[in-house]
């Protein structure tokens, strides 16, 4: 479920082309609801590859997940939200700072 969503997120983000793809491919598989959010905030990468890997991602997601429409409720549910929040870091990451916009180290 989730740990599988976290452990292909963080592949998008490698070096190897193959493994970005590979990776893109089998969210086709995840809960739509679990992995949207996350790539859609990865389309605002500094690194052209995540950004292209998150966009397969989601066209992998749109297009072949067993349930598309679900899909397309989970993208719909992102686009609802204000931009600041849809796009946000998610909490975990910032955790300890003061405010999640803060740049440097963690309290």
């Amino acid at each position: 479920g989730r740990r599988m969503v976290g452990v292909l997120l963080e592949r998008l983000g490698d070096e190897e082309l193959s493994i970005r793809c590979e990776s893109a491919r089998l969210f086709q598989a995840a809960d739509p609801a679990d992995v949207v959010p996350a790539l859609c905030r990865m389309l605002y990468s500094r690194s052209d590859g995540e950004r292209s890997a998150a966009s397969s991602s989601l066209a992998s997601l749109l297009t072949a997940h067993t349930d598309p429409s679900e899909a397309v409720r989970a993208l719909l549910d992102v686009a609802r939200l204000p931009p600041e929040a849809a796009f946000a870091p998610p909490p975990s990451l910032c955790r300890g700072l003061e405010h999640p916009g803060e740049v440097g180290s963690p309290k």
